[in-house]
């Protein structure tokens, strides 16, 4: 019973984490130019430290920035909270090696890649709602 819930938390984790930052970042870069704010997606690599764990994860993470008094900060991808630093505990593993793309930029990689999220108006972006569909894997998981 215990393995089963252990798994069904490593999937839960799985899907709704690192996996999707690209699709978060890129929709909180679209809302803050929706907001008519200076805004692009920093992209850098991280790494855990342990070798064997860092073959199967995501070895770069997406993340929005936000132009504040000429200063970039940066955007929490969940809940759009300004900060000065990154998401916690990821911190890139080759310096301050960033590469930088407008929101527009980045849907274009994603695009090229394969990857690309659907594109929704600013009414719909702006638009506050609950996560739906991750609550209801998460529970059909259950």
């Amino acid at each position: 019973m215990r393995g089963r819930w252990l798994l069904i938390i490593l999937l839960a984790f799985l899907c709704c984490s690192c996996a999707t930052c690209r699709n978060d970042a890129l929709r909180q870069a679209e809302i803050l130019a929706c907001k008519d704010k200076q805004s692009r997606v920093a992209v850098y690599y991280i790494g855990t430290g342990d070798q064997a764990l860092d073959l199967w994860m995501h070895d770069r993470h997406a993340q929005a920035q936000t132009l504040v008094d000429g200063k970039w900060l940066w955007v929490s991808n969940s809940s759009g909270e300004i900060k000065d630093k990154p998401e916690k505990d990821l911190v890139p593993v080759n310096g301050n090696n960033y590469l930088y793309y407008s929101p527009d930029e980045f849907r274009e990689y994603l695009r090229k890649e394969n990857l690309e999220p659907e594109k929704l108006p600013c009414e719909q972006l702006l638009k506050k709602g609950f996560p739906w569909k991750t609550m209801l894997l998460i529970l059909l998981l259950v």
